[in-house]
Formats: structure tokens, sequence, C-alpha cells
């Protein structure tokens, strides 16, 4: 017989407390359930609750694009029903759980009206309408002889409404008739044969053709046609052809007016950089005549002309083309200093027709502003504490749209938990930098972009001090350019960027732990890291309509091969055990590169999927043995592994049972990542999130300091951390701040078969708890 025990004290009034809160939970979701089935109690006389609606299709004969065809349809169906969350409508028990009351303010109206949601009744329906609009929109996509039937699903309180459209195979493009006159007209619309993005065999699609049409208006703006207008194509589909097949006639209107044929040219300039959008006037004191070809007409001369002249494209004796005009509204609105821009033509008053005037109006903005941000900052390793950030911006310093910004950012932090707490960190450190709104280069550089070039320099310095420990300098100098090639690819390259951190302020209990621990001394050895760096982006978050939206970014750093060349030519060989020093420091060389790729799927709804695969390696050689501390990779933290606090995990399975608190920041040379969140709205600006991770960091070289830690193709995907967890956002679109509470599933430095942890986990325990929640708090998405 097994002896019997009490349970007593803290740890069970927590239990006590726990199955109480559980106990009132589940009796409020049983209330509200109760609320949510009994909604006929609360709608008006004669009325009934809408359900919402089911979309069977009909066919007799095999349609390949069936769901396709489905999906579409569902689209015209009006109006949604009410909302659900587990099965439940929820939002409406909340409604129907508050009495009316006149007050339009108040806690009770904030929760009837705007936490709840009021009854979506079958009066609001109209099925015969959205059957009519169903047959238009599949008719839109090549199913000419769509009719939709529909009928009532009904109960003594509800409605549900199921329609069932009759659809076919779509019609197919059999062939495409091109138009053949002879005029500039018609031989601009033949030219589009080329890019068109109709196609023969294809479905038929309205949304195509009206695509297509707007290609071809483009294509002629940009052959000088200002006054034509895309409602002056017209496609002619013939269907007797047979077989469900589609022949296109592409044709001018017969009506269209003198002028849309007309090939215009530009005449006169006039660029106003004093424009005042609030008072639409138009300064008239100052007129500037450059260069034979533009009215410069200015009141203040804030800007020197040729600096904002460079933006603009629109020339004298040039055709009129669409591009030049929408190249001259991005260039000068990348210049930073205009918050609005805008282009008007009207006809010249010349002697013969074809001749516009162009007026080019621009709206400054205030030349300087001074910001100021605070914040509190949590991290994972138990440090907390303010943040401040100030900058002053001048975004016309020498009148030639120099962007110059000051910045002075200071942090304070102290540990509030642990066995050191109360060990205290603070940062401070001004940054400088300039922009130039064009290439800076001995030699010119032309560029047929849409959007302004930037060359950036950048300087800043950095005071950390950990204290009991050290004190750091950092100083850190760059020079490159950043451009946009389209609106959704972009590149950054630094030809010069520096690095040189020393530490200046050495503790004997720092000393102690250096002299103790070998890996800890590499990583705080002094270096110089000298050299170039290269960055590629490419955002289709840019084009919001899309359902998936792809994201990629690569970059890749070398440093030292200058110095390296350099030193040999001096006569030095860079050795990693007698290595090079610049300024009392060796200098750094390596080469390193990572990857970024993400897929953002959305869903109905406001939801969305979204993935991210992370890859990077850094090797050093010549004069380094191991890559520089702030250059190594690390795993964990709010924005990677979330489950594990920041920098602990790897790397590989190593484990360091030694761990002085953040001074041993488990860094590695290598590091995979992957990471999958579903997002969905809560209600407003609050969110939620389910998500998974998994990755770690390895070694390239084995270090007997660190077992475990090097990489292996046949063993690293047994090494990897694997976590997850919930999130609540609070999403302002300008910010937004998470929390993340996450657990692991899998603990690398375990012995193998024993790094899976589900079946330990237990909530209830306070200890479990308190070694395996990881809670992230910060500001903006992880990825």
């Amino acid at each position: 017989m097994t002896p019997s025990s009490t349970t007593s004290g803290p740890r069970a009034t927590t239990v006590a407390t726990l199955n109480r809160s559980c106990r009132l939970a589940l009796v409020a979701v049983v209330l509200l359930s109760w609320s949510a089935c009994s909604y006929k109690n609360y709608l008006p006389p004669g009325e009934k609750l809408y359900l919402g609606a089911d979309v069977r299709p009909q066919t007799t004969e095999r349609v390949r694009a069936k769901k396709q065809l489905k999906n579409e349809a569902e689209k015209v169906v009006r109006p949604k029903p009410n909302s659900k969350f587990l099965g439940m409508r929820l939002r409406l028990a909340i409604y129907n759980s508050v009495k009316d009351t006149k007050k339009k303010k108040g806690l009770k109206h904030w929760w009837k009206y705007k936490v709840g949601e009021p009854p979506v009744l079958y009066s609001r329906v109209n099925p015969y309408l959205i059957s009519q609009l169903m047959d238009a929109r599949l008719f839109n996509l090549g199913v000419f002889n769509a009719i939709t039937a529909y009928e009532l699903k009904q109960t003594e309180h509800s409605v549900r409404v199921i329609y069932r459209p009759r659809i076919h195979e779509p019609y197919r493009i059999d062939s495409i008739v091109w138009p053949e006159g002879d005029d500039d007209l018609n031989a601009g619309l033949r030219e589009g044969q080329k890019g068109t993005l109709i196609k023969i065999g294809r479905d038929y699609n309205l949304d195509i053709l009206k695509q297509e049409r707007g290609r071809l208006d483009s294509l002629l703006k940009n052959k000088g046609f200002f006054y034509f207008s895309p409602d002056y194509i017209l496609f002619d589909a013939d269907t007797t052809l047979g077989n469900r097949r589609v022949a296109l006639n592409i044709r001018l209107k017969d009506d269209i007016p003198y002028a849309a044929g007309l090939v215009y040219r530009i005449n006169d300039v006039f660029v106003y950089p004093d424009y005042s959008l609030e008072n639409d006037t138009t300064p008239k004191p100052v007129t500037t005549f450059i260069d034979s070809s533009v009215y410069y007409v200015t009141r203040y001369g804030a800007y020197r002309p040729h600096a904002v002249l460079r933006a603009v494209f629109i020339k004298k004796d040039d055709l009129y083309t669409r591009r030049a005009h929408d190249m001259t509204l991005n260039r000068v609105m990348g210049l930073g200093v205009f918050k609005y821009a805008n282009i008007r033509y009207l006809d010249a008053d010349t002697s013969s027709p074809g001749f516009l005037n162009a007026y080019v109006y621009l709206s400054p903005l205030p030349r300087k502003s001074l910001r100021f941000e605070t914040d509190a900052v949590s991290r994972s390793n138990n440090y907390a504490g303010p943040q401040m950030n100030v900058t002053f911006r001048n975004r016309n310093t020498w009148r030639g749209a120099e962007a110059f910004s000051l910045s002075f950012r200071g942090t304070y932090e102290t540990q509030i938990t642990g066995a050191q707490k109360g060990l205290t960190s603070y940062s401070f450190g001004p940054q400088l930098e300039l922009v130039l709104p064009r290439f800076l280069a001995p030699f010119r550089v032309l560029t047929s972009s849409f959007y302004q070039p930037q060359t950036r320099f950048q300087l800043g310095y950095e005071y950390v001090r950990r204290a009991e420990y050290f004190s750091l300098n950092s100083i850190r100098g760059a020079f490159g350019y950043r451009w946009k090639e389209t609106l959704a690819k972009e590149h950054e390259f630094n030809p010069i960027d520096l690095n040189y951190v020393r530490l200046t302020r050495k503790t004997p209990l720092f000393e102690t732990l250096l002299q103790e621990n070998p890996l800890l001394r590499r990583s705080y050895q002094e270096q110089f890291i000298a050299g170039l760096y290269y960055s590629f982006t490419y955002n289709e978050q840019v084009f919001q309509h899309r359902i998936n939206q792809l994201f990629f970014n690569g970059n890749l750093q070398t440093s030292g091969n200058a110095l390296n060349l350099a030193s040999r030519l001096g006569g030095k060989t860079p050795n990693p055990d007698n290595p090079v020093k610049i300024a009392g420091a060796p200098f750094a060389q390596f080469v390193r590169t990572e990857f970024d790729v993400r897929e953002y799927h959305n869903l109905r709804y406001g939801s969305r999927l979204a993935g991210r695969v992370f890859a990077g390696i850094g090797i050093p050689y010549g004069n380094s043995v191991r890559m520089p501390y702030i250059r190594q990779f690390f795993s964990g933290g709010p924005n990677s592994v979330r489950a594990f606090p920041v920098r602990s995990l790897g790397p590989g399975s190593f484990i360091d049972s030694t761990k002085v608190n953040v001074l041993t920041d488990q860094g590695g040379d290598i590091k995979l990542e992957g990471n999958a969140e579903y997002r969905f709205p809560i209600y407003s600006i609050f969110k939620g999130a389910v998500f998974a991770d998994a990755g770690n960091a390895w070694l390239v070289r084995q270090d007997t300091l660190q077992p475990g830690g090097t990489f292996a193709f046949r063993s690293f995907y047994k090494e990897l951390g694997v976590g997850g967890g919930v999130g609540l956002r609070v999403d302002a679109n300008f910010f937004v701040l998470r929390v993340d509470l996450a657990m692991p599933f899998r603990k690398p430095w375990r012995a193998e078969g024993d790094r899976w942890v589900f079946n330990e986990i237990n909530l209830r325990s306070a200890a479990w708890r308190g070694e395996n929640l990881v809670l992230n708090i910060a500001i903006g998405y992880p990825f």
C-alpha cells in the first residue's frame, strides 16, 4: 500500500487558485456559448438570423477549373455572417449579453458595440441580386452560359442560402487579330504584340483584357499620344467558332478625337520649387532660365537649381512620354525635401499643334526637424531599462537636398532577476550620417532607374559599460551607395566599411574570467574590421494586392583582404598565431554571407501565414582563426528561436555549464533557422499568433573548448533547437508592440534520444515554468 500524502502550503494554494481560475473561465465560456446559441431570443420580430451561404457549382461535364470558378463565385457573396470562434458566435453573444443603452460611450457601450457584433439579419440579403452578380462574374471568366439558382435552408429562426451556379468549361482564346491601319496609332498598337498579356490557348478572362488595354495605353503614352485614353481600345469577341473557342479582334473606336491620334512634344518646362499646396499659389518674383530648356521659378532660392533639375526628366523638344513623367515624380520625391509633387500639361501656344508646356509643382518640407524617442526595453536575458534616442535632421544642408542627421542614443539596463540581480549596463554614443541624392564617384554613373540613388557617409561612436566587468569603445565608419532597381528590388554597396573595437577598462573579476575561459578571451579580443559590404533585397510586400508575397535578402561581407595585401607588400605575412596589427589591434580577415527568405500567404478575413528560412556562414582565414564577436551568428531570442533566451542556443549540442550571465553569448560561424507563424486578427488593433521555430548555430572548425559545436552535414539536423508558442500583437500600422510566450520542444544539448521534451511539459509546475517559459517583448514583427 502506498502511503497517502497531503499537499499544503504555497504550492497547494497556487494549484487551488489555478483550478478556481480554470473553472471560472470554463463557466464564462459555457455562458457565452449558451448565449450565442440562444440568439433567437434577441431577434427583432419577423426577422431571422443569416447563417451565411454555400456555393455549390452544378455541371454535367468535367470542368478543369471547377475549384477556381467556385472561389471566384464566392467573392460576390454578401453580406458576411456573424463571425465564429471555435464554432461559436461569441461576438454575437457578447452583443446580446448587454441591454441597449442610450449612452454612446462607457464600458457597456464599448463591450456591446465595439467588442460585440450585432446579428446579421436575413432581411439584409438579396439572393436574386447575388445570383445575378455571380452569373456576371462567371461570364467574365469565360463561362458564358452560367445560370445561378438558389434555395433557402430555413429553420424557425435562421436562414442559410445555397447558390447553385450551372457552369461549363470556360471558353478559350483561339486567335487574336491586331489592327492593320497605316497610321501611327494602329502601328503603335501592333508593336504591343510583343509583350501581350493575352495568350492563345488560355481561358477568356475579362480582367486580363482590362490589364492588356491598360498596358497598350501606357505603350502609346510613351510614344507621345498624350490625349489617348484606354477607352478607345475595343476587344471584339467572336464565340461562333464552336467547341467553346473565342476569336479576339483588337481595334480602335471609330470616333476617337483628333487630338488622341496626335503625337505631342514638350515645348517649355516650368519648375516651381516653392509651390504652396494649401494656398494654391505659384511664386512669380524670381524666374531663372536654365540651359535654354527649363524655367526655374523660385521666390526664396532655398535649393540650388541644378540639384532639383537633376531629378526632372521632362526636356524641351522631347516626345511626351509617361515614363519621363513617372520618373520625374519618383526622383523628385526621392530627394527627400518635398512633401508633394504634381505635373500639369497644357497645350502650348505655338504655330503648329502637337506641343505641350509642362508645369512641375513642388511643395517643400520643413528644412529642419528634431525628434525625441524614448521607450522601455525588456530582453530575454532578464535585462530591462529605459532607452532614449534624439535625432536632429537637416534635409537641405547645403541647398542641394543633402540630408544630414545627428543622433544620440543612450540605454540603461539592469538585470531584474537571476543570480546577479542588480547588475547594470549602460551605453551611449552619437552617430552622424550624410546622404547625398546622387551617385558620388570619380566617374560618371548613368542610371535610368525610376528611383533616386543615394550616396551615404556614416560615422558613429559607442561607449558600453558593463558594471563589474569592462568598458568598451567602438568606432564605425562607412561609405557607400544605395539604389532601387525597381519598386521591389533594392541594392546597397559599401566599398568602405570600417569598425574598430577596443576594451579600455577590465576589472580584476573580468580579468580572472578571461584567464579561466580562453573561449571568452577570444570572443572579446580587440579587432579592427576593414572591408566591403553588398546587400540585395527583393520585397513583394509592396504589392499589397498579391495573395503570395516573397521577400529575399542576401548579403556578402569581406574583411582584411586589402590590409592582407598591404602587409604582404610590406614583408609581413598574416598569421593567426602572430597576427599583423593595425593601431595596436589585429585586423580581422574573413568572408561572411547570409540569406533570408520569407513567404507571406494572405488568407481571408485578415489572417496570414508567414514563413522564413535563414542561412548564414562566416569563414575566418589568413590573419584570423575565429570570426570577430560582432560578426558571429547567434541563435535564440525574440527575433530568432523564441523558446530560448537571447544568444543562448548552440553552437551545436554544446552547452556552457559555467555560463556567466550574458558574457558568454554562444555564437557560431554557421546559422540555420526556420520559422512559421499563423497571424490572425482578434479585435481592432489587437492580433494574435501561433508560431513554431527551429534553428541553431555551429562552428566551422572544431574547438575543444566547445565539444559538439562543429557543423556536420550528417548530423546537424539532430542538433536543431525547436520551440513554439503563442503571441499577442498591438498593431497600429506605424507601431507594433509584440509579446510572445514560448516553450522549448527540443533541447539539442541533451543526449540523443532524450532531446524532445513534450512529455515533460507541466504548466502547473512553477519550477518547470521558470525554467522553460520564455517571455519575449519586442517592437515590430519577428519577420
